[in-house]
Formats: structure tokens, C-alpha cells, sequence
């Protein structure tokens, strides 16, 4: 992977990965079964969208299933909370690519409870504080993110 024979999308996230850890002095990575991750404009930003734009163009696709968080904005709602159409725009195209790359935009912070529990001991990789809490806590798997 590091070599880039899966794709420079794949080489960039793994070293990423790869940095993180030595940044927390982990020993070892372990596989996981299952990610939730913020997907929405407003924490990506015009950077986040642009690694998107990248990683879409090298073909990147979802390695284990993945959903999404809430997103930032209710696209009925967008014109009554002064939304401008850039932004938008970018969060339909965030919407877009990431359903390219076979993630399920379910939209909900609440994953254990709408769409996957995980089991004790697994190891799932979710990026959001509650969900965190909850799969260690009280379904016993394990997240550190």
C-alpha cells in the first residue's frame, strides 16, 4: 500500500495513518470492521473537500462499511438559515463523492442505534465523541478516535 500499488489514495491515507500512530507511539495497527466519520462541509472545509475531489479521481472506494454524521445543514431549511448557495453546493457535492466512494451517508450521530451495533471487542474506527463513548462503554468494543 505504502508503495502505492493500490492507488495514491490509498498510499496517502495509510501514511497518514502511519504519522498519527507514531504521534500517539502506537505499537501496532489493528484491522476494523466498521468507520463512522464526519463527512460534512463544515468540519471539512475547502481542504477536506479538495483531498475528497483527489481521493475520488484515484478511484478510492471504501475498504469496510462506512457511514456518515448529521450534516451540517437541512438543504429545505438552506435559503431560511442564510445558507449561501456555495455552501451549499459544496455539501451536496461532499454528499456526492462520498456516495462514489461507497459510503452510506446515513446523516445521524446516533449509528448504534439506526444502522450498526457493534460487538464486544470489536474494533470500529468512529469519529465522534458520543458514539465513541457509547461502543466502548456500553457494547464493550473498542474505538480510540
Amino acid at each position: 500500500m505504502l508503495s502505492g500499488a493500490l492507488g495514491e489514495p490509498v498510499r496517502r491515507a495509510l501514511e497518514h495513518q502511519l504519522r498519527v500512530g507514531e504521534f500517539w507511539s502506537a505499537e501496532r495497527m489493528v484491522p476494523v470492521t466498521n468507520v463512522h466519520m464526519m463527512g460534512d462541509i463544515e468540519v471539512m472545509g475547502d481542504a477536506g473537500l479538495g483531498f475528497l475531489r483527489q481521493a475520488l479521481a484515484g478511484q478510492a472506494k471504501a475498504r469496510c462499511p462506512t457511514t456518515t454524521n448529521a450534516r451540517c445543514m437541512d438543504f429545505a431549511w438552506a435559503e431560511r438559515f442564510r445558507h449561501t448557495p456555495g455552501a451549499v453546493g459544496k455539501e451536496r457535492e461532499v454528499i456526492a463523492i462520498l456516495q462514489r466512494m461507497d459510503v452510506t451517508t446515513v446523516d445521524t450521530c446516533i449509528n448504534y442505534q439506526t444502522v450498526y451495533q457493534p460487538h464486544f471487542r470489536e474494533h470500529v474506527a468512529w469519529g465522534d465523541t458520543g458514539t465513541v463513548i457509547y461502543a466502548n462503554s456500553v457494547f464493550g468494543a473498542r474505538s480510540n478516535f
